[in-house]
């Protein structure tokens, strides 16, 4: 990876990976079953950054690269013998910082193609396919502030609109909604430092409905989809430090 510096306002990365994956899978209870596998692939990534001023700067970034089958450190007889998915990404964006802290921006739009996802075999519903193409466009923004001196704000909000738009062997799902991408996400955290080395914080987390399934968002029975609901999580600290060490 190397970044080189033309002039003053503009910047030029780029980078070359090569991955090997090698992974050896066993289970012993019944039924027992041991699983191999190896694999090799290429990425690369590059990105332009100008920066008209000293605080700020606009990007933008494309690379490549990929899922192994045994990316959850597990392999089954549905995943052994599947070569890795293949992605590509394309990001637009750009960061704002005000001097002392007092105010950052980020934002961001970009879009990750995956070439060939899984999907299960229609004959052999133990057996995965690579036979998928999915799509996520999503936009995203991050405020950090410094209200005060002694007062810490930080949120962010993230839309993703993910769909199927290619499969061999499901058709009724194309624009279906990817499976575990939530529309909506967002979260704030805000912390205040107070006398006697004291310091609180409270923020929470909001997650939209996601769907169970890519390729068979609808509940055959019912005819309704199949998704996880919204929720919200919450968050409150306290801490005090002791000493200076």
């Amino acid at each position: 990876l190397d970044t080189m510096k033309l002039g003053k306002h503009w910047d030029l990365s780029g980078g070359f990976r090569w991955d090997w994956f090698d992974t050896n899978y066993s289970q012993t209870v019944a039924p027992a079953a041991a699983f191999n596998r190896v694999d090799e692939m290429p990425s690369w990534r590059t990105a332009v950054v100008y920066k008209p001023v000293s605080i700020g700067s606009v990007y933008f970034h494309a690379g490549t690269s990929f899922n192994p089958s045994a990316e959850t450190l597990s392999l089954s007889a549905s995943t052994a013998s599947l070569p890795p998915e293949k992605n590509r990404t394309y990001e637009f964006g750009g960061k704002w910082d005000l001097p002392n802290s007092r105010l950052s921006l980020r934002a961001a739009v970009f879009q990750v193609v995956k070439l060939n996802a899984r999907e299960p075999d229609p004959t052999n519903s133990l057996l995965n396919v690579l036979a998928g193409n999915q799509r996520v466009n999503g936009a995203q923004l991050e405020v950090r502030s410094r209200l005060t001196s002694r007062w810490d704000l930080l949120g962010s909000y993230a839309n993703l609109d993910g769909k199927v738009i290619g499969s061999n062997y499901y058709p009724a799902s194309i624009g279906a909604q990817l499976a575990n991408v939530p529309r909506n996400t967002f979260n704030f955290w805000s912390t205040h430092r107070l006398p006697r080395h004291w310091e609180t914080g409270l923020g929470g987390n909001y997650v939209s409905s996601r769907t169970a399934s890519s390729t068979v968002p609808v509940d055959p029975v019912t005819g309704l989809v199949k998704e996880a609901p919204s929720y919200w999580v919450f968050n409150a600290m306290a801490k005090r430090r002791l000493t200076e060490h």
